[in-house]
């Protein structure tokens, strides 16, 4: 009995040394992929990389040693192929989104196997020991790869600024010189078309970028809670754009704005901002789902790695290593101007912010719209009103600044000339007591959807200013334009510089509990919100009341008529183009986690 416990242990620790060694190997490939993937700054022999590392060491190396313990193997080697198998079946489709990699991969370990198998016993010794330099080559260092090829496309970037309301930058404030606090922003608008009344089609992130991704409406694409995900089905611009033949990279530091919901799709390599390497690791999520490690706690209302700095340092890592032998497109979210308002004012020069109360901003997302009883949140005192819009303007000021250095970057690297375009947009508004609530999502008065839209490249003309009402489904066919031709699929969008049939800008509000609609054309707005079986419809005049203070009697009377009914008419048609529908996941721990910290969820709802 003592013979065969021995022989046990010999055969399990000899297995579980070989595991581990593969483990590790297997941890520094998949952690260097997601760092190239995903565009992750990492220094040699990097934790975030070791932590991999250990991951799959613990995992395949506890396999290897209870495998060996439960019989001695004939041939061990098996199980060494069995446990690179199990690994790639599983690691493979995880951190791939193309199904011809996964299956090339597949294909390539299994030939690799089978070769080891077949080798003599001497080789197969030897392979084992290369396992220790190849990983210590994957934890210090990796290989930047550059082309100077040439395209005739031109590339694209849509950059979008989240919460970033249009009054509060310089070209829509020209009159407040408080205000200048955009240079370069105002600096692109004089040198493109800046459309001074567009419009956001939702108040909260994800279904708006939703609307800017693929030119559908809410109702369309189907975005409503904080469980729904973009549908895999729909075309987006980044699809579009790939068929095309265009490099797809996307920058997000919003976490409604993640793989986890569906935005990657049609991206070559999208990056977030919102997860450490080791959270996006396969061996690493499956050990926490064991109880072994958990998501590390973030600092009350703030995500770690989600400043205009922590995106551009993705974009310049993402220079380093790209290739320019396609046209790109380049797509980046920064969220700076996002509460809390913490922008480090420092590095500007600028006096630090005092400090102030807000824990009136922060208020149950099953709050009613207002006007609607039980709809106001408790204001501030007049110093600190004017502390949040400093703080506020200070964000502003701090991503203009950045946009200002990525810009010079991609300009310094050939992604942005003369003969390209650039797209700066928001996907939403802030409210500061406006309609006595704070912050974002609850209505579509003109603090919530009225964004700026500032395009300028070489079809486009400097210095001019459209007044007529647009919408940011309108993007999509006119990045379309610019890449060859219209959308080959239906959308609501209609391209900015073209001959329009649509009049006027619609929004709507999607959300299970309190829906809201609106539609401006010219100067008549109204806003239609419905209240269980009831419905509240306000009609403005914004000749004469542009803040929305006082709603039209009668609901405009006999002038806004036609307005109503046209609003009715959006609202049947919004959803023409749906197809199954959003999808609902579960969210896990560090997507609930960060949404939260961000106030986008409140235990179930959405911001």
């Amino acid at each position: 009995m003592l013979g065969l416990l021995n022989s046990r242990l010999e055969s399990s620790l000899r297995l579980g040394l070989y595991g581990s060694t593969l483990g590790a190997l297997v941890g520094a490939i998949e952690g260097r992929w997601i760092a190239y993937r995903d565009f992750i700054p990492l220094s040699p022999f990097s934790a975030e990389l070791l932590s991999t590392c250990l991951a799959y060491l613990i995992l395949l190396g506890g396999f290897g040693a209870l495998l060996g313990f439960v019989r001695k193997w004939k041939r061990p080697e098996k199980i060494h192929c069995g446990l690179a198998m199990v690994c790639a079946i599983w690691v493979l489709p995880y951190q791939s989104t193309s199904y011809a990699t996964t299956a090339l991969g597949l294909v390539a370990i299994a030939a690799a196997c089978f070769f080891y198998l077949k080798s003599p016993a001497k080789l197969r010794l030897i392979s084992w020991f290369l396992h220790a330099p190849l990983v210590l080559c994957l934890l210090a260092y990796f290989p930047n790869s550059t082309t100077n090829a040439k395209h005739d496309a031109p590339n694209i970037v849509l950059v979008v600024i989240d919460t970033l309301r249009a009054d509060a930058i310089s070209p829509h404030n020209e009159e407040d010189k408080a205000a200048h606090r955009s240079p370069i922003l105002e600096s692109l608008a004089k040198n493109g078309t800046r459309f001074d009344k567009a419009y956001a089609q939702a108040p909260w992130t994800r279904p708006s970028t939703a609307s800017l991704f693929t030119g559908l409406y809410p109702a369309s694409h189907g975005i409503v809670t904080p469980a729904d995900r973009l549908d895999r089905a729909l075309p987006t611009v980044a699809t579009m754009l790939k068929e095309r033949g265009y490099q797809t990279v996307g920058f997000s530091a919003n976490p409604q704005i993640s793989a986890a919901f569906g935005f990657h799709n049609g991206f070559n390599r999208f990056w977030s901002s919102t997860m450490q390497l080791k959270d996006r690791s396969a061996g690493v999520r499956l050990l926490r789902k064991w109880g072994m490690g958990k998501i590390e706690e973030q600092p009350d209302r703030g995500v770690l790695h989600s400043t205009a700095d922590d995106v551009n340092s993705a974009v310049h890592k993402w220079l380093d290593n790209h290739d320019d032998a396609a046209p790109t497109f380049l797509y980046v979210h920064y969220l700076d101007p996002h509460d809390p308002y913490s922008a480090p004012e420092d590095l500007l020069g600028e006096a630090r912010i005092s400090d102030v109360e807000e824990a009136p901003l922060y208020a149950s997302q099953e709050l009613p719209p207002y006007p609607l009883q039980g709809s106001t949140l408790p204001n501030v005192s007049p110093i600190d009103r004017r502390e949040l819009h400093r703080r506020y303007n200070t964000e502003i000021r701090f991503v203009d600044d950045r946009l200002g250095k990525m810009l010079e970057q991609l300009r310094m690297n050939g992604v942005w000339g003369e003969d390209d375009y650039l797209i700066i947009t928001s996907d939403h508004g802030e409210e500061f007591y406006e309609h006595n609530q704070w912050q974002h999502g609850r209505s579509l008065y003109e603090e919530m959807i009225h964004v700026p839209l500032i395009l300028v490249g070489p079809t486009i003309e400097q210095g001019r200013v459209v007044q007529e009402p647009m919408e940011l489904v309108d993007v999509l066919p006119t990045i379309a334009a610019w890449a060859g031709g219209a959308p080959p699929f239906e959308q609501h969008g209609e391209d900015l510089f073209r001959d329009r049939k649509k009049v006027g800008a619609f929004s709507h509000r999607p959300r299970e509990k309190h829906p809201i609609w609106s539609l401006r054309v010219e100067n008549q707005k109204v806003i239609w919100i419905r209240d269980g079986e009831e419905w509240i419809k306000l009609a403005f005049d914004l000749s004469i009341d542009p803040n929305e203070e006082q709603a039209l009697e009668n609901e405009g009377g006999k002038h806004f008529l036609r307005l109503h009914e046209r609003l009715s008419e959006l609202m049947s048609s919004s959803s023409e183009y749906r197809r199954e529908g959003a999808q609902a996941i579960e969210l896990s721990a560090q997507d609930a986690q960060d949404l939260e910290q961000l106030g986008y969820i409140d235990g179930a709802e959405e911001d």
